[in-house]
């Protein structure tokens, strides 16, 4: 693999923000073309008439990188159609705190246009008013003029079929509802890394478990088992004076009970969710085969083994990894930033170890589209929304959204073999060694391969997703018995799904 050195990157970077304010090839008629640079913006001088404005509930307060592309998009709509687009992005809360705001806004007719939005939140859209609200997005890729690869607007750069361009895996998660059709389209992904300090564990050799071979060896982290983890973590905290691990409180940290709940049921073949006729036959996860993967997990929290974050208050691993409290944590790989050490402290990353199959949860920023029958210009709106969204993951855009973020991965594979991104997956540090972000997409790219589960949604489906993680932390506090967590679970989710109690089921 080509290596690009951290400075390198670091000037390159200084480049691409500056580009926005960089001299660009002057058209005839005055304003500035930003050909197929992400960066480059072109100038609306004298933007006249209606400005047609597109409302985009993003969660975060403030992102450099979509505005750019945002402002790019509108001057290259206004210098080749004369039309007065308004992208306006702006930060609403996190996912759940978004998905509230929608509800409220269908009441008063104030819904955004474009919505970051997780599938079970859209799921619950659709319930609404026999999904009036949500756009069927197969409509806009199958268009005429402006379905995919049919834009023949100069600057759009949309040349992209989704088949052969987008992750097949992240494309399917929005057909995954009871409502035939395309609902939610994949912009940024992320999935779940196994994050280790190099550092701490560098000479770690565990007898009979790697032949009396360093654990950080070859490609042993990278295949690891989950029983085999087991194994280490459990060496690790019974020697950890012996071993010099004085400020360790735990060697494993977990930042979702939610996704550590449902990846056991994923990965070991146990019943969780399905599409049914009956609620009891939708919700499945309250089994004796579930009961016994989480009390496993139970035995390793109270040996002190493992700490999920609902279970600690809330807090984040990587508050305890960046005081070397924990050895190893199991987080987004869109945020994979937050565990940096700096230079002296090498980081690794690999992919979470596995039970039987290996498959992992795919999450991170997908888009869905909302109609608003009460505004006139609603149809236009949404045509010019899709067009926006197809602008950003084509292949340099997608590519520079995801080397600007704290670890994604674009979900236009075309993006994969960008210079941009190239740059942002083979960064070296001063040292020669690969940076932490560089391993993470490494990670998830090459080793992980797209082999994600997508789950069934429908309606509830967001409050089973809660419940089932609120069991880790009833069960391991001794909040309530294994049994009675199960059981609370199981009830709220069949209220959700269907709408009333299950009582005598």
């Amino acid at each position: 693999m080509k290596k690009i050195s951290l400075l390198t990157t670091i000037s390159l970077s200084a480049i691409l923000v500056l580009g926005v304010a960089s001299c660009s090839p002057t058209n005839p008629s005055g304003t500035t073309t930003g050909g197929d640079d992400p960066t480059s913006a072109t100038s609306k001088p004298g933007a006249s008439g209606e400005e047609l404005r597109i409302d985009f509930w993003n969660d975060a307060v403030s992102d450099p990188a979509l505005e750019q592309l945002a402002e790019r998009f509108e001057n290259i709509i206004w210098e080749q159609e004369g039309v007065n687009i308004n992208i306006s992005i702006s930060g609403q809360g996190n996912y759940d705190t978004i998905k509230d705001k929608i509800y409220k806004s269908f009441t008063n007719n104030t819904q955004p246009t474009m919505a970051i939005a997780y599938p079970d939140h859209v799921a619950d859209y659709l319930e609404i008013s026999d999904g009036k609200y949500v756009v069927n997005i197969n409509d806009y890729i199958n268009d005429e003029n402006f379905g995919l690869g049919k834009d023949e607007t100069p600057g759009l750069s949309d040349i992209y079929s989704l088949e052969e361009s987008y992750v097949t895996s992240f494309i399917e998660e929005g057909k995954k509802f009871n409502k035939e059709g395309l609902y939610i389209f994949p912009y940024l992904k992320s999935t779940e890394v196994l994050v280790y300090n190099v550092n701490l564990l560098k000479g770690l050799v565990v007898p009979g478990l790697n032949d009396g071979r360093e654990i950080l060896t070859g490609n042993f982290m990278k295949n690891l088992t989950w029983d085999d983890f087991v194994v280490i973590l459990k060496y690790i905290n019974e020697n950890k004076v012996e071993l010099g691990y004085d400020s360790l409180q735990w060697p494993l940290y977990y930042d979702s009970d939610s996704n550590f709940f449902i990846n056991k049921m994923m990965q070991n073949d146990i019943p969780f969710l399905a599409n049914a006729a009956t609620p009891q036959e939708q919700v499945l996860f309250n089994n004796d085969a579930a009961k016994a993967e989480i009390q496993e997990l139970k035995d390793l929290f109270d040996e002190g083994i493992l700490m999920t974050k609902e279970s600690n208050g809330g807090f984040y691993g990587s508050n305890y990894f960046n005081k070397e409290e924990i050895l190893f944590t199991i987080s987004s790989s869109g945020g994979v930033g937050y565990q940096d050490l700096g230079f002296d402290n090498e980081v690794g990353v690999v992919k979470v170890p596995h039970d039987k199959d290996i498959e992992y949860v795919s999450q991170g920023p997908s888009i869905v589209l909302l109609k608003n029958p009460n505004i006139a210009k609603d149809e236009e709106k949404i045509q010019y929304a899709w067009r926006f969204l197809k602008f950003i993951t084509n292949e340099e855009n997608n590519a520079y959204l995801a080397a600007s973020s704290n670890g994604y991965i674009p979900v236009n594979e075309t993006s994969y073999d960008n210079d941009v991104f190239l740059s942002a997956m083979e960064e070296e540090d001063a040292g020669g060694k690969y940076t932490l972000k560089a391993k993470n997409y490494q990670c998830v790219i090459e080793d992980i391969q797209g082999r994600y589960y997508n789950l069934p949604v429908f309606k509830g489906t967001a409050i089973v997703r809660n419940s089932v993680g609120g069991i880790l932390n009833k069960v391991f506090n001794n909040l309530t018995s294994l049994e009675d967590a199960f059981d609370t679970a199981y009830q709220e989710s069949i209220i959700a799904v269907s709408g009333s109690s299950s009582e005598g089921e």
